[in-house]
């Protein structure tokens, strides 16, 4: 109310429009609007200005009018909670649960107004902030929930492979790797992997709670493997953990993930692999593309994204790529041998 008066009080001074635009960072079309309204209430200006704030208010304020609300609104919002809960379920969608009502109300709202409705409460339900990300700032880290498979040479056997799935949440760069598991060694090799795929490493990486990566699971301070760690001091980055059950701490490897399943599952679905290397080589060509792709009613690509202002951003790779390593106790036995369990191999000590 203090930005109404002011442009009241400079009107009266008989400032222009032009300049009290200017001095209170308002549009002229806005000043007209405010000036109309107490026109057309029958106040002079100096008489808008002796007003209390909650009367002016009223005045320059057209409160928005509450929709007529109808039978068939009516029955509509009560049954609005119950289509919201039913959508979160598999397989079930706007369409199906509009049939379903049309069967309960045949004269009720057609598909489209049935819908405008239903994301208009789902909207005011679940309210999402965006954020910007810097280049260079972050890699999102996941393991689709759907799994790639390859044919063995000799068994015949089907053999399920992990699928890691990185993003640079800036650039949307997308890095997919199979993998044999999500162990610790497998894992970290496909970070390695990614890291080279980037030609750098970014400040910081962030995945969910994984066992291969999070031995406890803390909402402010996660304890992470030794091996992580080992991982993050080689490669001077810092692992994040996101919350649990917030897949939107991660949102963009999450849409990365539904990419994936649409542009690297559907081309392979037909394709038969006989190694995990055979396999990782289509899923490189088949990324390659995607990278490339062209995003909608846009002239670029995520590569083009990257290679512009992402890129340089990003910090230098080690000369060589993180090895795993690990430290044992093993007790010397009485023919001078100790076993290690990682390979059941005998090594004789002085």
């Amino acid at each position: 109310m203090e930005q109404i008066r002011r442009i009241l009080q400079q009107k009266l001074n008989g400032t222009s429009l032009r300049a009290i635009a200017r001095h209170c960072n308002v549009s002229r079309n806005t000043l007209k609007h405010y000036l109309r309204l107490i026109q057309a209430s029958g106040y002079d200006l100096p008489a808008a200005l002796a007003l209390d704030d909650q009367t002016l208010m009223g005045l320059v304020y057209e409160h928005p009018k509450p929709p007529v609300s109808g039978t068939r609104q009516g029955g509509f919002q009560e049954k609005l909670p119950h289509y919201a809960a039913e959508l979160r379920k598999r397989h079930v969608t706007r369409q199906l649960l509009w049939e379903e009502y049309r069967q309960e109300f045949p004269d009720g709202y057609g598909y489209t107004r049935f819908c405008h409705y239903l994301n208009e409460y789902i909207g005011r339900r679940d309210v999402t902030a965006i954020f910007s990300h810097r280049p260079g700032e972050k890699m999102m880290v996941d393991f689709a929930g759907d799994k790639l498979n390859y044919i063995d040479r000799e068994s015949g056997e089907i053999i399920e492979c992990e699928v890691l799935v990185t993003a640079l949440p800036f650039s949307s760069y997308i890095y997919v790797e199979a993998l044999a598991s999500q162990k610790q060694e497998d894992f970290v090799k496909g970070l390695s992997n990614a890291f080279l795929y980037m030609g750098g490493v970014p400040e910081s990486v962030i995945c969910d709670n994984l066992r291969s990566a999070v031995k406890k699971a803390d909402r402010y301070e996660p304890a992470f493997t030794e091996l992580i760690d080992q991982l993050s001091l080689y490669y001077q980055t810092t692992f994040m953990a996101t919350r649990a059950r917030k897949p939107r701490d991660k949102a963009t490897v999450e849409s990365s993930v539904r990419i994936t399943y649409q542009r690297i599952y559907g081309k392979l679905r037909n394709t038969s692999c006989y190694s995990l290397k055979e396999l990782n080589a289509l899923i490189k060509a088949e990324l390659e593309a995607l990278n490339r792709r062209k995003f909608k009613r846009r002239d670029h690509s995520r590569r083009d994204v990257f290679r512009e202002y992402e890129q340089a951003h990003l910090k230098p790779l080690p000369s060589k790529v993180f090895e795993v390593k690990k430290t044992v106790s093993a007790k010397v036995q009485k023919n001078y041998h100790i076993i290690l369990g990682q390979d059941m191999h005998q090594y004789s000590v002085p």
